[in-house]
Parts: C-alpha cells; sequence; structure tokens
C-alpha cells in the first residue's frame, strides 16, 4: 500500500518545509518505497532539486514536485488571502484546495500537512487508521468556538493536517464549488482557505485523533501528547530568535540534520518582536541582554516622538 503525502507552500517556507518532510521520512516505518510526497510549490530552483533528490536517493522514498499551472494560478488569482492581513498567510495556502485537480487521479487518499509541522510518529499510522466516506478528516482549531459563532457553522477544524478522499473531490466537482464558496464570501473569511473548506463541508468532516495535529504557541505551555504531529501556529514560529517554547526545539533537531540545515534564527525586526526577544532573555537570566533591548526600544520610541514634534 502506498501512503501519499501532500504540502503546499511558496519559497518563504522552503526551509520550513525541509525540516518537516525531514521528520516525515524518518518516522515512517514502512519501507520507503512505499511512502509518496507530493510537492506543490513555485520554488523550482537548482538548489531546491538538488536537495529534493538527495532525500530521494538517500531515503528511496518518491517525491513529486509539481508546479501549478499558469491555469491553477489564475483560478486562485480572484481569491483574498485574509480579511485580517495575517502577514504569515499567502495565496500559496489555496493550493490545498487545487490538490484534488494538481495531483494524478490515480491518487484517491491523501494526508496533507503544512510546512510548518513536524512530524513525530509513522503516518501510516494515521492513514491506515482513519475511517472512510467523509471527503475531509481533521482536528478541531484551537479557535473552534469562536469560529463555529462567526460563520454560523457546527464545527470548525484546523486545515494545517487534514486527511482527504481525492475521489469524492473528484466526483462531487468540490474544487469548482469550493473555488465558488472562497468568491462569495471574500468579506468573512479571516483564516482564508480553511474558513472555505469548513463553510463549505461543515457536518461532511469527520475528526481524527488530537494528537495528530497539536498546536504549538511561542509563549504558551502545550500539553503535548507521545507521537502525533507538532503543528506551531501562529506568526511566531521555531525558526525565529525570540520563539518562546522548548517544544521549537524539536523544528531545529530536524532541521540540521536536514539538507537545509544551514541558517540561523531570524533576528527581530519589529518592536514587538523586539519585546518578545527581551522576555525570552529576561526569563533565562539574561537580564542585561533583556535591560539592553528595553533601552533601546525606548530610544526609538522616543526618537519618534521628537520626530512629530
Amino acid at each position: 500500500m502506498t501512503h501519499h503525502v501532500v504540502y503546499c507552500f511558496d519559497e518563504n517556507y522552503e526551509a520550513h518545509f525541509g525540516a518537516s518532510v525531514t521528520s516525515l521520512i524518518l518516522n515512517y516505518k514502512e519501507p520507503g518505497e512505499s511512502l509518496c510526497i507530493h510537492v506543490i510549490t513555485e520554488c523550482a530552483s537548482i538548489g531546491f532539486i538538488e536537495k529534493i533528490n538527495f532525500l530521494k536517493v538517500i531515503f528511496r522514498c518518491r517525491i513529486e514536485v509539481i508546479n501549478p499551472t499558469e491555469k491553477s494560478i489564475d483560478l486562485l488569482s480572484s481569491l483574498t488571502v485574509s480579511v485580517n492581513h495575517i502577514d504569515y498567510i499567502s495565496r500559496a495556502t489555496y493550493l490545498r484546495i487545487l490538490i484534488p485537480i494538481l495531483l494524478s487521479e490515480d491518487v484517491d487518499r491523501v494526508l496533507y500537512l503544512d510546512a510548518d509541522t513536524i512530524v513525530c510518529e509513522s503516518i501510516s499510522v494515521l492513514l491506515d487508521s482513519a475511517p472512510v466516506g467523509n471527503p475531509v478528516y481533521g482536528v478541531s482549531d484551537f479557535s473552534e468556538g469562536a469560529m463555529m459563532a462567526h460563520h454560523g457553522i457546527d464545527q470548525y477544524i484546523n486545515t494545517g493536517v487534514m486527511v482527504l478522499d481525492l475521489q469524492c473531490f473528484r466526483k462531487e466537482n468540490h474544487v469548482d464549488k469550493l473555488l465558488g464558496v472562497a468568491r462569495e464570501n471574500t468579506g468573512v473569511l479571516k483564516y482564508s482557505d480553511q474558513c472555505v473548506i469548513n463553510i463549505y463541508f461543515n457536518n461532511d468532516i469527520n475528526k481524527i485523533d488530537d494528537r495528530w495535529n497539536q498546536f504549538i504557541l511561542h509563549d504558551k505551555k502545550s500539553k503535548i501528547m507521545l507521537g502525533g504531529i507538532f503543528h506551531f501556529i501562529t506568526k511566531n514560529k521555531p525558526w525565529h530568535s525570540w520563539y518562546d517554547n522548548s517544544h521549537g526545539d524539536i523544528y531545529w533537531h530536524y532541521r540540521r540534520v536536514s539538507p537545509w540545515h544551514q541558517g540561523e534564527p531570524e533576528a527581530p525586526k519589529t518592536v514587538e518582536q523586539y519585546k518578545y526577544q527581551a522576555r525570552k532573555f529576561y526569563k533565562n537570566g539574561q537580564h542585561q541582554r533583556a535591560q539592553g533591548i528595553y533601552e533601546e526600544i525606548l530610544k526609538e520610541l522616543v526618537s519618534h516622538i521628537d520626530q512629530k514634534r
């Protein structure tokens, strides 16, 4: 049996995809030939393809890089990314909706993963045990209550980890209908295609065990279950130097053993990010470094006020 996994991302998430896909492969317990990874991205650099080929040779898994066609991109051109202007969501997120038409028709069931996930358990366990009969399977989103009320629906999943029945999508022409929902609800989509999928499928979504999409935030303690999949949600990520959750270390573990091992945590650029950095320093006993950052923030604020006078 072949287990199919799909990623969709833009060039900003290439290295983070590298950490995720390496964790996926290293924790897969079946023969490598049984794993087929479909990578939907506009990244087409020589370096990217070389890294993909390295993984294919070393682990003997199948990896297919799919560059969306111009026609596919045109389907998404009129869609709104987010009414909240969330800067870590790009139009590439809508590529998830196009999975059934971008993959070969002989692929009938897939696990979709966001590039900011780390896989800690063989995904064969999930794909071999997930029930059949529904088009979408996922885990309740951490903001489920608020989003159910916002959209007037009965449940709301996080779409960063989903099992998708592609046969059902194709048979019922769900892709065109999802795109229609996206266009009709432009003003209310807080989380882009995630809202679209939840609005459209609603009660046709089936739940899977919560361990397969465990939400981790940068400055909050997380109750973590063994195995499953870690999902680093919200705009602050483990690759940021101000990230303040020890569970983020697992991202760097897999990043360092991946072909994308080069690179260091990103330095802060905004006042908010510098404040997070200072808090992290203070928490770790680096009081002078924290004080230095706060002093620089105050200088910047005073300078800004003086310029307005």
